[in-house]
């Protein structure tokens, strides 16, 4: 072989030789190995689902069954940060170091090739509420709906919320089971399609008379319209609650009549369905008041049974994002409403672009979306939120009149939203407002991806660091209504936490060890821990540390 020879060959093969030997090693997988058992007997609990979700960027989530001893093993894990949780029947699912039923629990951090020992998940059993419901004469009534509310923060707001849910059979009994430990008030209500019941020994007025008919108001355990007046009902972990027995509390009702008509065409809607849900009460509407499906030729509709009251008119009709729909306020006093005129329409639709700050132009490798979130109680947003085009374009279809604040889901995690501005004006904090189907102008959104990072530790009073402690940011006070500003993580097995994505500005930083879901942006709440905050001061792009003092449970 010649001298040339050989020298080309080994400029031939040299470029590959160097792409094998600059190939980065594979990243070595992790593992997590524990046990799940009863909290109560401590016995070992086979057949519970434990899975791990990854918090941070993009990962499958990965799951195994326990054995007969307990016991599961995870593999193939990337590292990273994840949370642990486990379900199983009869069981309150369960997250790894939670401290709660509405914690999220502590955050497992795995390095490359870590294996995580010794993880232990109590589950405890569910309980479960039972009863009957019953006429103003006793007499059972059938389907109706019965929930286990609990209170709990909402956009800074204290407020009953379902836990769980059950109807009534023939006998007027339910069961609402998988209900975790804690404080629960039972209401009663009955939203049959199109006919609500009739106290007994009265019968079906005939149309265009309701003077005798009655209806039945949303009704709290023991028998009263008035949540401020309800028993709570205190459940302990696997405990059935049984004999809450109480009767629908019975009102003068009337009836709800008009026309569903189509806009585009003037005509009457054949296939549409009407619902009314309550505007003023204590309690957030989660339960129509009546419904009923129209099947008219003309698009007449009727309501039964309807207790006086502010109520909204929803109606729509069939055909996904480009269903007609409508959304009228209306008062029912002590006589019929007749003549309703209903036009069902498109909402508007609103188009926009996304653009990207501090990374490349063009969209990331994530499945970025958009949506308007309603502000106020009883509007409902149909339609879907659509992806961001790789363009940045995105189109919002069939939007309502009413007020919204924007929502953008998926950004990658050291992301912020930066702006929203809708026909040159700034609504990133006053929200958007859409009327009589008039949009000014396209939703232009910015999305920031130099976010600043927050690292750090909390350590209790005795300088050792806590696990599964809820960290929260808070924004400065002129910021707080701006609710995507607010950020919260767990510490991890080691009382480290991390948080990403921080918008420019200035923040308090506290560390509970057992915070309620939400409660940081219950300005009242917050007021009493002031003190207890550590002021942070982020620039873009900018990387921090801080150490955190625990804030411990009321009572300690």
């Amino acid at each position: 072989m010649s001298l040339a020879f050989r020298v080309l060959m080994l400029a031939a093969w040299a470029p590959l030789a160097l792409c094998q030997t600059t190939q980065p090693p594979p990243v070595p997988k992790g593992s997590v190995v524990g046990t799940v058992i009863r909290a109560d007997t401590r016995e070992p609990l086979k057949k519970a689902w434990v899975s791990v979700h990854k918090i941070e960027g993009q990962g499958k989530s990965t799951g195994v069954l326990t054995d007969a001893s307990g016991r599961f093993e995870l593999t193939d894990i990337e590292p990273g940060r994840y949370r642990l949780s486990v379900q199983r029947n009869g069981y309150v699912s369960q997250a790894y170091g939670r401290r709660g039923s509405d914690q999220p629990g502590t955050i497992l951090s795995i390095s490359p090739g870590q294996t995580v020992r010794d993880i232990q998940v109590a589950m405890t059993t569910a309980g479960v509420l039972t009863g009957r419901i019953y006429d103003d004469d006793g007499e059972p009534v059938v389907n109706s709906q019965v929930f286990a509310l609990s209170f709990t923060y909402r956009e800074g707001r204290r407020e009953p919320l379902p836990r769980g849910f059950g109807q009534t059979n023939d006998l007027g009994e339910f069961r609402i089971y998988g209900l975790a430990p804690g404080s629960y008030y039972v209401s009663a209500t009955f939203s049959g399609w199109g006919r609500p019941p009739l106290a007994a020994g009265r019968g079906v007025a005939s149309r265009g008379d309701s003077a005798d008919e009655m209806g039945y108001a949303p009704t709290y355990y023991p028998g009263t319209n008035d949540i401020g007046r309800a028993i709570p009902i205190e459940l302990k972990g696997g405990e059935e609650m049984a004999g809450l027995d109480f009767s629908l509390m019975a009102a003068r009702a009337v009836r709800v009549r008009g026309r569903i008509l189509n806009s585009a065409t003037g005509k009457g809607e054949v296939q549409a369905w009407v619902m009314l849900m309550p505007r003023e009460s204590k309690v957030r509407s989660f339960s129509p008041s009546a419904q009923t499906n129209v099947n008219d030729p003309e698009g007449e509709f009727e309501l039964r049974g309807v207790v006086p009251g502010s109520y909204m008119l929803i109606a729509r009709s069939s055909g996904g994002d480009d269903a007609y729909q409508a959304r009228i306020p209306i008062e029912v006093g002590p006589t019929d409403v007749d003549g309703l005129i209903v036009p069902l329409g498109k909402g508007a639709e609103i188009a926009g672009r996304v653009r990207w700050e501090g990374m490349s132009a063009s969209n990331p490798d994530h499945s970025i979306r958009v949506g308007l979130n309603p502000r106020e109680i009883g509007l409902m947003m149909w339609g879907s939120r659509p992806e961001v085009k790789p363009d940045g374009s995105f189109a919002l279809k069939n939007v309502m009149d009413g007020d919204y604040r924007v929502d953008v889901a998926g950004a990658p995690e050291d992301c912020y939203l930066q702006s929203a501005r809708m026909g040159g004006d700034d609504v990133l904090a006053s929200g958007v407002s859409i009327s009589v189907g008039r949009v000014p102008g396209p939703l232009e959104i910015v999305i920031n991806c130099a976010g600043a990072i927050l690292e750090g530790s909390v350590a209790d009073q005795n300088l050792k660091p806590v696990t599964g402690a809820s960290v929260v940011l808070v924004p400065d006070t002129e910021r707080r209504a701006m609710s995507h500003l607010f950020k919260t993580t767990t510490t991890d097995q080691y009382g480290a936490f991390t948080i990403r994505g921080i918008a420019p500005g200035e923040y308090k930083a506290f560390a509970w060890e057992k915070l309620e879901m939400g409660a940081y942006q219950d300005p009242e709440f917050l007021r009493r821990f002031e003190g207890d905050g550590k002021v942070v001061t982020v620039k873009e792009g900018e990387k921090l540390s801080v150490q955190l003092s625990l804030i411990p449970s009321e009572g300690k």
